[in-house]
């Protein structure tokens, strides 16, 4: 019986690049009511191989000033974690509103900065979707920043102004919307920032990061960005720069398939290997904190919650980390932390242990799970089962290979 055929690389085409990024993820506390709380901290986590990395903290942008905590009070509370507990001074109010960053650095990796976002109870403006960053790709078009102003007492009627990465008022922009007319290019990613025009130094303005891949979705590997990402579930996302998936918390593996936790929280880290508690189990121990990843994710809210203070659990229907992922149940409703259907199988045309898993693959993939990569010339779909591309035709630097071949030849190239 012959081997399926398939089209595989003949060189390093579809390696993973070799530099890797040191493994940090913060969590900020208090973010969301910076007038109201004295526990307000940034925790920055590292996690395997990166056991070694050194980190530091500081203001990512001069949004509304470059002033940074005085000082920055960061201890070690665990060989894994280092603290910046924000000590309120007299100005705290105004100065502690605006995005703080970690950094982490070691020896033989790249250094990996991770920006948090912190703001006022009484914000004059909010974005629409509840959220602080949101992820897009270089070509995408008719892509927004959307904020509604809100009823805080004391909020100006006078002029909306936006600015970039805390530079001049950006001229055209006098609406709760931010409008990109032209398609999304490298240089749209930074801190977008409203406010009214005569109250910009009491920090009672909104932030919204723009995140931007350097492939358009689906794609890795600037500037040609011709590799196919790994298929990421349950709301990862595809580093354009290595390929990988970065999973949002209470998942992990090459494809954030492995479920840490069915039934709450209280898990994070690329492994899961962190707990907001130790005493118990608790399911929403994590919330109403906010949780930030390695670009090109961003932050979100803990799974099973969402909105601008991470404080909303799902709606009927929905799951994950800000709930931004679909359930698929038969006829009930799903775990809001993991999407695991309660007491009823996957819907039509679903499966897997959270019935994510699609019968028809999406193009570019094949195999039980949809994670095996076709490579097909003009992207064109390949057979679910067997990978085989029609006509037998593969991509540029990609060539046929049957089953046994395959592995020879993959094998070689690393």
């Amino acid at each position: 019986m012959n081997e399926p055929e398939h089209c595989a690389g003949s060189s390093t085409t579809d390696l993973y690049s070799s530099g890797e990024r040191v493994h940090i993820t913060v969590l900020s506390v208090g973010f969301s009511n910076i007038e109201e709380t004295s526990n307000i901290q940034l925790l920055c986590y590292r996690s395997s191989p990166s056991s070694a990395a050194s980190r530091d903290f500081g203001r990512t942008a001069p949004i509304p000033s470059d002033t940074s905590p005085d000082p920055p009070a960061a201890q070690n509370l665990a060989n894994a974690v280092r603290r910046i507990r924000f000590v309120p001074t007299s100005d705290w109010e105004e100065q502690g509103f605006g995005a703080f960053y970690c950094r982490g650095s070691q020896e033989g990796y790249d250094d990996q900065t991770i920006s948090s976002f912190f703001k006022r109870s009484d914000a004059c403006f909010e974005p629409v979707d509840g959220r602080f960053t949101r992820t897009v790709n270089v070509g995408d078009t008719g892509v927004i920043v959307q904020m509604i102003a809100t009823s805080s007492p004391g909020c100006s009627s006078g002029a909306i102004v936006w600015r970039k990465d805390g530079g001049a008022p950006v001229s055209g922009q006098t609406t709760t919307t931010f409008t990109f007319s032209d398609p999304i290019v490298a240089e749209d990613e930074g801190i977008y920032e409203i406010h009214y025009s005569d109250m910009r130094g009491q920090g009672r303005g909104a932030l919204y990061r723009l995140i931007v891949r350097d492939c358009p979705a689906g794609k890795w590997g600037p500037p040609d960005c011709t590799r196919i990402c790994d298929k990421c579930y349950n709301g990862g996302v595809c580093d354009d720069e290595t390929g990988r998936c970065i999973c949002p918390n209470n998942f992990r593996g090459p494809n954030c398939l492995d479920i840490c936790r069915t039934n709450g929280g209280n898990r994070f880290g690329p492994n899961c290997e962190f707990r907001c508690t130790y005493r118990g189990d608790p399911a929403d121990t994590c919330s109403p904190n906010q949780f930030c990843l390695p670009d090109p994710f961003g932050c979100s809210c803990d799974i099973g919650t969402q909105g601008i203070n991470c404080d909303t659990n799902c709606a009927s229907g929905t799951y994950g980390a800000g709930c931004t992922q679909t359930c698929h149940c038969h006829f009930s409703q799903c775990e809001r932390y993991s999407g695991v259907c309660k007491n009823s199988p996957c819907a039509k045309l679903w499966s897997g242990e959270n019935c994510q898993i699609p019968d028809v693959c999406d193009v570019g993939y094949y195999g039980p799970d949809c994670t095996d990569k076709c490579h097909c010339l003009f992207d064109a779909p390949c057979d679910k089962i067997t990978g085989e591309c029609p006509n037998r035709e593969c991509a540029p630097f990609f060539n046929i290979y049957g089953g046994s071949a395959l592995e020879h030849s993959m094998a070689s190239d690393v």
